[in-house]
């Protein structure tokens, strides 16, 4: 009996060092944005709801396996550092970062659309003379180089018959570039809702924004993806199947407008306010901006892209999207989910159906 009870131990042991081994310690996650003046919060997507509600920690914590998340003011350029030196596991990243490394064969799988419909802004000092983009030809304009922002950029003078060499170009990050403008270093600015902050506190005056275009996919926008270091999703392909599910169920749940003020106080820990969340809203739906289909708009705009990106010189190869996608674990959460038909194509405008929260 002794004997038996010993290999009963063993057995029972050896099985759950096994089942521990199947699971990785931690789950190391990239976001390439951080909040106003470094908070650990981003508004604005459906990760930054997932990290504010510590819905994957719910998720993984009966397993043990922490979750780390790593908010970057280097934005994409900085999240492709620490994916190429081993550093995150998953990561969300805007299109050029996303290309560039595709581009040199970083192996990666996107697993999640992140297309962002949300609003491009340009801003100059309140008291400039500056009326237009027109007006700035010639003109000193910051820009943070490395990042979507430069390719939506680069896309949105096209569609005005300009181009990034049209204008005096200065390489700087988001929080470099207010202070140049203000000091008059700079004569312009683009940015997201931060701008509608600062121009509702009277420090700079919008003079071009995408509200004046179509809207998507007609209008350029910032595409991106939630995507796995290809070693880690071959390896625990369960582990990504659980956060494909958390995200999926979050997405659903904030493209309901009867969450809509729930979803905006939440982007509110970013240190932009509720306010500004609803200005650059308007209308809309929320549904197109969170959807996470790899749909024609997704498509269009990555696509788009990543030929802007080769005709501008920012990459050396075009991109081979053969086998880039993953889409089985997003495909696996929709059906599981009963979320097949909750969202539609970005190049028609639908209504989502009531969902309930996560």
């Amino acid at each position: 009996m002794l004997r038996v009870f010993v290999i009963s131990l063993v057995v029972a042991f050896t099985a759950t060092h096994l089942a521990a081994a199947d699971n990785p310690p931690a789950i190391r996650i990239g976001i390439s944005s951080i909040g106003v003046g470094g908070r650990p919060f981003i508004g604005g997507n459906v990760i930054g709801l997932v990290h504010a509600q510590g819905l994957l920690e719910q998720e993984f914590a009966p397993d043990g396996i922490k979750v780390e998340w790593t908010f970057n003011k280097g934005a994409g350029p900085a999240v492709t550092e620490e994916l190429v030196n081993g550093l995150i596991d998953l990561a969300t990243q805007g299109d050029l970062p996303l290309v560039v490394h595709r581009s040199s064969q970083v192996k990666t799988k996107l697993l999640i659309a992140t297309l962002n419909s949300s609003h491009t802004y340009l801003a100059v000092k309140p008291e400039s003379a500056f009326q237009s983009l027109n007006d700035l030809v010639g003109h000193r304009m910051a820009l943070f180089k490395g990042t979507a922002g430069q390719l939506l950029t680069a896309r949105l003078l096209a569609l005005k018959g300009l181009k990034e060499q049209d204008f005096l170009t200065i390489t700087l990050d988001v929080s470099a570039s207010l202070p140049a403008l203000l000091s008059g270093d700079v004569d312009c600015m683009w940015g997201g809702t931060n701008l509608l902050e600062l121009e509702d506190a009277g420090k700079v005056r919008i003079v071009f924004s995408t509200r004046e275009m179509p809207p998507v996919p007609k209008r350029p926008c910032s595409t991106g993806a939630i995507f796995a270091d290809a070693g880690f999703e071959q390896r625990y392909p369960t582990i990504i199947q659980r956060f494909v599910n958390v995200y999926v169920r979050t997405a659903a749940w904030a493209s309901d407008p009867a969450h809509v003020d729930e979803v905006i106080a939440l982007w509110s820990k970013s240190g932009t306010s509720e306010a500004v969340y609803r200005r650059d809203i308007g209308g809309e739906s929320l549904a197109p901006r969170l959807s996470p289909l790899f749909d024609e708009g997704f498509l269009v705009n990555l696509h788009a892209g990543a030929q802007a990106a080769l005709d501008a010189r920012l990459i050396r190869a075009p991109v081979d999207f053969d086998g880039w996608i993953e889409p089985r674990y997003l495909e696996h959460a929709l059906a599981e989910f009963g979320l097949t038909d909750r969202w539609h194509s970005r190049a028609v405008n639908q209504q989502p159906t009531a969902t309930s929260h996560p």
